[in-house]
């Protein structure tokens, strides 16, 4: 099996939504030991996948290829829109947001955060997003010597607390100074 074909292996038609984990980790010749995933973990998955309550519906910024978006759609919520600013990224997350596949319905979005706004008949009660962080990390100082803002990456933070203000419809713990 080629290498492409293990980074995606989700994205086969015949894995579907409920067992592209398992196909997944058979891929990865992942053996399974005993006691992983232990009867927690196996009921937490059955108890996500057979629950009737209503999904979250949530809007995703910074959405990469999509991890943070399958992790918080087995957690029950629904990702209605997804922001990415890279064209391989959002191919990606548009193959996944085929129906049948894990983030099946979703509008990708390819645009750069700067210059997105959420249309107003978007209705979300949640927003995920993992904004740039290398400027921030050490690992990422050490690569490429700049630090915290002085990178234009290190600002795009900002767009996220941009973008929540402007959904938000209640202020943090009603500190002022969050506000």
């Amino acid at each position: 099996m080629s290498e492409n074909s293990k980074q995606l292996s989700f994205l086969m038609p015949d894995t579907g939504a409920q067992n592209w984990f398992d196909v997944t980790l058979r891929e990865l010749n992942v053996i399974q030991k005993p006691g992983w995933p232990d009867a927690f973990g196996r009921n937490l998955k059955r108890w996500l996948q057979n629950r009737s309550v209503a999904k979250i519906p949530t809007l995703s910024l910074f959405s990469g290829g999509g991890g943070l978006d399958i992790a918080f759609h087995d957690a029950g919520f629904e990702i209605l829109e997804l922001v990415e600013i890279d064209p391989r990224f959002a191919a990606t997350l548009s193959e996944n947001a085929k129906p049948g596949r894990m983030l099946e319905g979703g509008n990708v979005i390819c645009a750069d955060i700067r210059t997105y706004s959420p249309s107003a008949d978007l209705k979300v009660d949640f927003i995920i997003g993992g904004p740039p962080c290398q400027t921030f990390s050490a690992a990422g100082r050490r690569a490429s010597g700049v630090k915290g803002t002085s990178d234009p990456r290190g600002t795009l933070f900002e767009e996220y607390v941009r973008i929540l203000r402007a959904r938000s419809e209640t202020k943090l713990s009603g500190i002022s100074g969050l506000a």
